[in-house]
């Protein structure tokens, strides 16, 4: 168990496992998640010959408490500084959820030089409906943003329910997690639109999607994907918002498969 303090003084909680040689892969967790939820991904692609690197956002999982700066650019930059105290060249990241609006967010301040390519798991550049965007979060436009958010907090995120032995070892690995206290965080990052940023890059970049997601309609891979220069697209079949879990052999193929075209 290893932590690296922020420059604003907030300590992160972070595992590196692997091959120190090996094509670092940074995964970065959705809302309200702690790092085991990856540990399907890190077991596949330790014994791969990766070297993954997982860690917790500020006030969740094993990281600091702390309730100063619930933005999306903070998260950003705690990515960025997490790079950075692990000597990081060239890593892939990957995020779920907020886990991807954190990799945008690191795009926007950051951009892509020391990047070797992006995933991102079931989340669209925008994830509220305009005049100029089609989709939303349970259709909801910014005016509905304060209802989408309560309904989040108790829409059941999976498409079928996990198995059991993977539902002792998450709840094994649960941390207290105080939902009220992070709505800022979503109040900041859900209105933001990164579609600008993703259409200046020019790393390859897998979107990942779930078939039967609860929070976005089945074409927001599509959507996404018109937007980058070097996009792919992989829908995880039988999953809903969260296919690194539900779906694990599918979800863990089309990743190391996309790695193997690219690195």
């Amino acid at each position: 168990m290893s932590y690296f303090l922020t420059s604003d003084q907030v300590k992160i909680n972070y595992q590196i496992s692997g091959d120190y040689a090996g094509q670092p892969l940074v995964f970065s967790t959705g809302f309200g998640a702690n790092q085991a939820n990856w540990q399907l991904q890190v077991d596949y692609f330790t014994a791969a010959g990766y070297r993954v690197i997982t860690y917790d956002h500020r006030n969740q999982g094993l990281s600091q408490v702390a309730l100063q700066n619930l933005t999306i650019k903070r998260q950003g930059q705690d990515l960025k500084e997490l790079i950075d105290h692990c000597h990081l060249i060239k890593p892939v990241l990957i995020g779920h959820s907020l886990g991807a609006s954190t990799i945008w967010s690191y795009l926007s301040q950051f951009g892509q030089e020391n990047l070797t390519a992006v995933v991102t798991e079931d989340l669209p550049p925008k994830c509220l409906r305009s005049s100029d965007w089609p989709i939303g979060l349970f259709g909801a436009n910014q005016g509905d943003l304060t209802a989408a958010i309560e309904k989040l907090r108790h829409q059941s995120l999976t498409y079928r329910p996990l198995p059991h032995d993977l539902q002792v070892f998450l709840a094994q690995k649960a941390r207290p997690f105080n939902w009220g206290a992070n709505v800022p965080l979503l109040m900041d990052s859900l209105p933001q639109d990164w579609r600008p940023v993703a259409q200046q890059e020019e790393l390859p970049h897998l979107v990942i999607t779930g078939q039967y997601s609860p929070l976005w309609p089945a074409d927001q891979g599509q959507l996404t994907l018109a937007l980058l220069a070097k996009g792919e697209l992989a829908v995880i079949s039988e999953t809903g918002h969260v296919p690194h879990l539900e779906n694990p052999v599918d979800f863990n193929t089309s990743l190391v498969n996309f790695l193997q075209k690219y690195l």
